[in-house]
C-alpha cells in the first residue's frame, strides 16, 4: 500500500525557475518510489542518498510562463512504508554542502521555511 505526499511551497511573491528540496528519512522505514512534478512547466529530478534524498525542480526551457508559488503543491512523493508505527520525513534547510532552496528569475537564492511530517502506519 503506497502513500502519496505533496510538498507545498510559497515563494513570497517571487517568480521561481528552480528549486531543491532535501528530505531526510529512515531508509529502513520507507521506500521512495517516485517524486513527480505537479507543475506542468517544471521537470523533477530525484536523487537517493544515504539517509536522505534530494528533489530538484527545473523550469522547462520551452516554458515562458512566470510562476509564483502561493502555497502551491510542487512535488508529489510516492512512498511505501516498510514498517509499522510512526515514520518521519523531514525537509531540512541544509545538509553538508546541499541545501533546500528556490531560485528566482534574477538568480537570487531564497531559503524556504522547512518542516516535517509524521506518518502513522499499521
Amino acid at each position: 500500500n503506497g502513500v502519496k505526499l505533496d510538498i507545498v511551497a510559497d515563494s513570497n511573491l517571487k517568480y521561481i525557475v528552480g528549486f531543491d528540496v532535501i528530505i531526510m528519512h529512515n531508509k529502513n522505514a520507507i521506500e521512495v518510489i517516485s517524486a513527480e512534478s505537479l507543475l506542468p512547466d517544471f521537470d523533477a529530478f530525484f536523487l537517493e542518498k544515504s539517509g536522505h534524498f534530494i528533489v530538484t525542480g527545473a523550469k522547462k526551457i520551452e516554458s515562458n510562463r512566470s510562476l509564483l508559488f502561493d502555497n502551491t503543491a510542487i512535488i508529489r512523493l510516492s512512498i511505501i512504508p516498510k514498517k509499522t508505527g510512526e515514520i518521519t520525513l523531514k525537509i531540512v534547510e541544509k545538509l553538508g554542502k546541499e541545501k533546500s532552496q528556490m531560485i528566482d528569475i534574477k538568480s537570487s537564492v531564497l531559503i524556504p521555511k522547512v518542516g516535517e511530517i509524521t506518518l502513522k502506519t499499521k
